[in-house]
Formats: C-alpha cells, sequence, structure tokens
C-alpha cells in the first residue's frame, strides 16, 4: 500500500494486478480508509417519540386513520428535524410541522 500522492486524508492505493490478454499489468486503485464513516440511518426510528412532539405523534396517529403513513424522520445534527408522511399507494407526500400542523406545499424534494 502507497500514500495517496494528493495527500488526501484518510485515502489509501491499492495496488492490483490485471491480466490483459497474456501479461499482468498493475493498476493503482484510490480507496478511502475511513472507519468513521457515516452509517445510514433507518427512515423511522424505533424511538420516534425523541424525535417528534405530542402534536406531531397524534397527527401522525391521526393522518394513518385516513391512509397516510409516516415516510421518513431526517435527522440533520447540523438541520431542524423533519417529519414526511406519505399517502399509501401514492407519491403524494406532506410534512408534519413542530405545532402538528400537515403542510402538503412543502419545497422539501424527496426522491422516490
Amino acid at each position: 500500500m502507497y500514500e495517496f500522492a494528493t495527500g488526501l486524508p484518510g485515502y489509501i492505493v491499492e495496488e492490483v494486478s490485471v491480466k490483459y490478454w497474456d501479461f499482468y499489468t498493475k493498476k493503482y486503485y484510490a480507496n478511502h480508509n475511513n472507519d468513521k464513516r457515516k452509517v445510514r440511518q433507518s427512515p423511522i426510528p424505533s424511538n420516534i417519540g425523541q424525535y417528534l412532539s405530542n402534536a406531531q405523534l397524534k397527527t401522525v396517529k391521526t393522518m394513518e386513520e385516513f391512509g397516510w403513513q409516516l415516510y421518513f424522520i431526517r435527522r440533520s445534527s447540523i438541520q431542524k428535524i423533519i417529519t414526511i408522511i406519505q399517502q399509501i399507494g401514492t407519491s403524494q407526500t406532506a410534512l408534519i410541522e413542530k405545532d402538528g400542523t400537515v403542510n402538503h406545499q412543502h419545497d422539501i424534494l424527496i426522491r422516490h
């Protein structure tokens, strides 16, 4: 293994022998060697009461009776917590505000 020539922290270069026709050649690949990479979170945490207000929890329960489901809770250390619900069987989504109101006209981009 060699240190990455550009000096980018956390990168190592792996040497791999690759066969072309009847001879071998060496190729080098830069791989990030960071064990502290962010682990992908579940879209809905098991402890939703820690992230949602009582008004939001009540709204989620009420909306479930009308065919909606909790889609995800975005939890970020630098942004506010965002709660999104989705109508079952459609791509229609809504934002549940901190006070429990449902905002169907949100500007949050959802990747399906």
